[in-house]
């Protein structure tokens, strides 16, 4: 059976070299499998969709645009005030913006 790793990141890796970043990870799973006694998956192929630009552009461009996606009706705690709920706030924005 031949193994095939499939990496995928998270959050805040934009403007990061992918190549780094598969080295990176590679470096780590191989010492945790040694550490582990067993042996490093070094032959392996490696696959890695690096989106992490293409997310970065598409929520800044939604953070232009804040949408307000629910509104609650008025209860004990809310004294009649609606609740925004924005995506990606960028920083130093505030409700008063």
């Amino acid at each position: 059976m031949t193994v095939t790793m499939v990496f995928v990141h998270g959050r805040g890796q934009e403007f990061k070299d992918p190549a780094v970043l598969v080295r990176t990870w590679q470096a780590g799973l191989a010492a945790g499998l040694i550490k582990a006694g067993m042996a490093p998956l070094s032959d392996a192929p490696v696959v890695f969709p690096y989106y992490a630009n293409l997310l970065y552009r598409i929520t800044a461009h939604v953070a232009r645009d804040p949408i307000e996606l629910e509104t609650l009706p008025a209860g004990p705690t809310m004294r009649g005030r609606s609740i925004r709920t924005f995506l990606m706030m960028p920083a130093g924005w505030s409700v008063n913006s």
